[in-house]
C-alpha cells in the first residue's frame, strides 16, 4: 500500500536522482566547450579589444549613441521618469525616443554591471558586446543540434550565425542593439519543438524569448516575428494529420503581445510625432542589400585588406564593386561566404531531411525581403515594387528603413542549412572526424575582420568636464558647432560628454527623430553655428543681423553655457566662431587647446 500520507520523505531520493541525471556530467561538459569555443572565437574576431577593454569600446560611428543609452536609462529610472522621453537632449523641448534603438534588456544588464558591480562605461559595454557573442553562440548552437543531431554541425552552424558579416558589420558600427542577438536562436527553437509536439509549455517559451527580442532591439523583433511566422505557415500547409493546436499558437501570440506591449506602447502613442518618417522608400533603397553583395566579400574582411598588400588586384576589384553599390555603403555588408555556399549546396543534393527544402523557402523569402523595395545589382536599378514595399502600408512597421539587416534572418537558415550538409558529409566520410573543426577553422577565417575598429573618444573626454560637472549654476548648454541630426557629425561626442557632466544639452543623436526638433535653426545666428554635414559646405559667416539677434535666440533655448569644440571644425573656421561669439558674450571664462566656454544668462 502507497499513500502520500505514510510515505517517508526518503522515498522521493531515487526520483529526485532520476530528474537530476537528466542533466549528465557530459552535457555539462558540452554546455562549458561551447561557452568557452565562443568565447575565444569572440576575443579573437574583436581583437584588439582584449588589450583595450578597459580604454575604448568595440566598434565605432554609433557606439557612443548606445553607451548613452545605458547612462539615459539609469537617470531615467533614478528621477522615477520614462526612458522612452529624454528632456536632456534636443533642449529645451526634449524629444520622444519612441523609435529609437533603445534596447532596454541591454540597459538593464548596463545597469546591473554599473550599479551592482561598480563598472565604468567602457567595461560595461565591452561586457555586454562580449557576452552578446557567447549567447548568439551557445543559443544557436543548441537550435542546430536539435535540428541536425550532429555536435560538430551543431558548432559550426552557431560559428556562421555568429560570425556573418551581416553580424560583424554590426559590431564594427557600433550597434549594440543589432548585434544582440541571442534570443532568435532561442524563439525559432522553441517554435519549433512547439509546433513539433503542441506542448503549451514550449508555446510559452517561444513567445516569451520573442518579447524578449522586442525589448532588446524592436526592429529585430519585427524579423523574427516573421521568421516565426513562416515557419508557422509551412507547417501548417505540412500537416495532413495532425491538427495545429490552435489554442497553443493564440496562446503564443497573446503572451508575446502583452510582454511586449509596454515596450511598443511608445511608437503607439507618439505615431503622430514621427508621421513624416513613414513611406521611407528612398531610405529604404539607401539601406538595401545589392545582389551581387551576397557573392561579394565585404571590404571589412581580414582576406580582403590583406588582399591590398598581396593582391592589389584583388583588392581593386572587390572595391570596385562595393563602390558601384547604391546608398549607404555601411548596409552592404551581407557576403555569406563561399564555403558556406559549398555546404548548403551540398545540403540541397544530399541530404535527406526534408527539412533542408522548408529552411530554404525562408531563407530565399528573406533574401528577397532584403533586397528593399527595389532590385539592385552592382549599383543598378532592375526590378522594382519588391515585397518589402508592401511593409510601408502598416502602421508602426512602416517607419522601417534598413531591409539589408533583414539577411540576419536569411544567414539563420544558411547555418542551418550547412548544419545538414556538414551532417550528411560526415555520414558518407564517417573515418574523417575532423571534418567539422576543418570546416569550422575556415569559415571563421573567411568570416574574420580583425583588426576590429575600436571607439577611443570614452578615453579622450576633455578634463574640463570632470570640474564642469560641479557646477551648480549650469541650466543647459549649447554645443558649437550645432548638431541637431547626429549620423556624421558631433552631436554623438556631445551626447558623450553629457554622461559627464550631466546638464541638458540643444543637441543630440537619435535613430528616428520628430520633425519639430529642428526648430532652433530656423533662427538665423543658431543657423549660421550649425555644423556643416552631408553636402552643406557653406563657409562659416557672421552678418551683423545675425549678430544683433544672438542674444534673443539663446534666450529662446534658454541655455546658460556656450561651448565651442575646436576639434569639431577647421582652425580657420574656429577663429570665425570665436571672434562672432565673443563679440556676443564676450571673453569666454575657461578655454583650452579643445575648447572656448562661455556662460550666458538667459534672463
Amino acid at each position: 500500500f502507497q499513500s502520500p500520507l505514510f510515505s517517508s520523505p526518503f522515498h522521493t531520493i531515487p526520483y529526485t536522482y532520476r530528474r537530476c541525471e537528466l542533466i549528465s556530467k557530459k552535457d555539462i561538459r558540452e554546455f562549458f566547450i561551447v561557452l568557452g569555443t565562443h568565447t575565444l572565437l569572440a576575443l579573437i574576431a574583436t581583437f584588439p579589444l582584449i588589450i583595450n577593454f578597459n580604454n575604448a569600446v568595440v566598434g565605432g560611428g554609433d557606439s557612443v549613441q548606445n553607451a548613452w543609452n545605458f547612462w539615459w536609462f539609469q537617470r531615467a529610472l533614478g528621477n522615477q521618469t520614462s526612458p522612452f522621453f529624454s528632456g536632456d537632449i534636443y533642449w529645451p523641448d526634449g524629444v520622444s525616443l519612441a523609435f529609437h534603438t533603445f534596447s532596454p534588456l541591454n540597459n538593464l544588464a548596463a545597469l546591473f554591471f554599473q550599479v551592482g558591480l561598480g563598472m565604468n562605461l567602457v567595461l560595461t559595454f565591452n561586457t555586454i558586446a562580449i557576452a552578446s557573442f557567447i549567447l548568439t553562440g551557445a543559443s544557436f548552437y543548441y537550435l542546430a543540434k536539435y535540428l541536425v543531431h550532429n555536435s560538430g554541425a551543431a558548432i559550426v552552424a552557431s560559428i556562421i550565425f555568429t560570425f556573418s558579416p551581416i553580424r560583424m558589420s554590426r559590431v564594427h558600427f557600433g550597434n549594440l542593439g543589432v548585434f544582440s542577438t541571442m534570443f532568435i536562436p532561442l524563439a525559432v527553437l522553441f517554435t519549433h519543438k512547439a509546433l513539433k509536439t503542441n506542448k503549451w509549455k514550449y508555446f510559452v517559451l517561444a513567445a516569451i524569448f520573442l518579447a524578449a527580442m522586442t525589448w532588446t532591439l524592436r526592429d529585430s523583433a519585427f524579423g523574427l516575428g516573421l521568421f516565426l511566422l513562416a515557419i508557422i505557415l509551412i507547417d501548417a500547409f505540412r500537416r495532413t494529420k495532425r491538427k495545429p493546436r490552435f489554442l497553443g499558437l493564440l496562446s503564443f501570440i497573446v503572451i508575446a503581445g502583452l510582454l511586449s506591449l509596454p515596450a511598443v506602447w511608445p511608437m503607439i502613442s507618439d505615431y503622430a510625432q514621427f508621421q513624416h518618417r513613414t513611406h521611407p522608400i528612398e531610405a529604404a533603397k539607401a539601406n538595401n542589400a545589392d545582389l551581387l553583395g551576397f557573392f561579394i566579400p565585404d571590404r571589412l574582411m581580414t582576406s580582403v585588406r590583406l588582399g591590398k598588400r598581396i593582391m592589389p588586384v584583388y583588392f581593386n576589384f572587390v572595391s570596385d564593386i562595393h563602390s558601384s553599390y547604391y546608398g549607404n555603403p555601411a548596409e552592404k555588408t551581407v557576403f555569406v561566404g563561399y564555403v558556406v555556399i559549398l555546404l548548403v549546396l551540398f545540403a540541397l543534393v544530399f541530404s535527406r531531411n526534408r527539412d533542408v527544402y522548408r529552411w530554404s523557402v525562408v531563407g530565399l523569402f528573406f533574401l528577397i525581403l532584403a533586397l528593399s523595395p527595389t532590385l539592385f545589382i552592382c549599383g543598378k536599378e532592375m526590378i522594382s515594387h519588391l515585397p518589402y514595399e508592401w511593409f510601408f502600408y502598416i502602421p508602426l512597421i512602416n517607419f522601417g528603413r534598413n531591409p539589408s539587416r533583414l539577411t540576419l534572418f536569411m544567414m539563420t537558415c544558411l547555418a542551418i542549412l550547412s548544419g545538414y550538409g556538414l551532417a550528411t558529409l560526415e555520414e558518407k566520410f564517417p573515418r574523417h572526424k575532423k571534418i567539422s573543426l576543418i570546416f569550422g577553422v575556415l569559415i571563421f577565417c573567411e568570416f574574420l575582420t580583425i583588426p576590429m575598429s575600436l571607439d577611443w573618444r570614452f578615453s579622450n573626454i576633455p578634463s574640463f568636464y570632470d570640474s564642469f560637472a560641479k557646477h551648480q549654476a549650469v541650466n543647459a548648454i549649447l554645443d558649437v558647432p550645432v548638431d541637431l541630426y547626429g549620423a556624421q557629425g558631433p552631436a554623438s561626442s556631445y551626447m558623450l560628454y553629457q554622461t559627464v557632466h550631466e546638464y541638458p544639452i540643444v543637441g543630440g543623436y537619435i535613430s528616428r527623430e520628430p520633425e519639430y526638433i529642428y526648430w532652433p535653426l530656423e533662427h538665423p545666428f543658431i543657423h549660421e553655428l550649425r555644423a556643416r554635414l552631408y553636402n552643406d559646405t557653406e563657409p562659416y559667416n557672421f552678418s551683423e543681423d545675425e549678430i544683433s539677434s544672438a542674444i534673443i535666440e539663446l534666450q529662446a533655448l534658454n541655455v546658460s553655457h556656450v561651448i565651442l569644440h575646436r576639434d569639431e571644425v577647421s582652425e580657420s573656421d574656429f577663429k570665425i566662431i570665436r571672434e562672432a561669439l565673443a563679440s556676443v558674450l564676450g571673453q569666454p571664462f575657461y578655454e583650452d587647446d579643445f575648447l572656448s566656454t562661455w556662460e550666458f544668462s538667459p534672463q
